[in-house]
């Protein structure tokens, strides 16, 4: 009976190896990113405050689309890709500056802070091809 177990025990491991092994990486198209890019470079065109608000916003739909049938929130898709990025910690600080915006009425956003957000997330989405 012990025997029994310890096969199962070791089959589980070795099955959950190969599937760690093998599994797929989500990966954006070429496509998507262009047209995610063309759409955050847009934003150039808003007020500061809400170039940043937009320009998230499109960066979380684009990744959004490396899991169409998901029905997790946004953040959890982000944190699911994240340690992709080469500019992790640039993100999250973006993110939690758009949460700023979205909630504070005094928050102020500058045309270079909406600048580097832009590059920053064009840059997060590259790493995903």
């Amino acid at each position: 009976m012990t025997d029994f177990f310890l096969v199962t025990f070791f089959g589980v491991i070795v099955l959950g190896g190969i599937f760690l092994l093998f599994r797929k990486k989500q990966k954006l198209t070429p496509e998507n990113f262009a047209l995610f890019r063309k759409k955050i470079n847009e934003t150039k065109n808003l007020a500061p405050p809400h170039a940043l608000f937009e320009a998230h916003k499109l960066f979380i739909s684009a990744v959004a689309t490396l899991f169409p049938t998901s029905k997790d929130p946004a953040i959890k898709m982000l944190q699911r890709v994240s340690k992709r990025f080469p500019n992790e910690e640039k993100i999250w600080q973006l993110h939690k500056l758009r949460n700023r915006v979205a909630h504070e009425r005094d928050c102020k956003v500058s045309s270079l802070k909406a600048e580097e957000a832009r590059e920053e997330f064009i840059k997060a989405l590259e790493a995903l091809l």
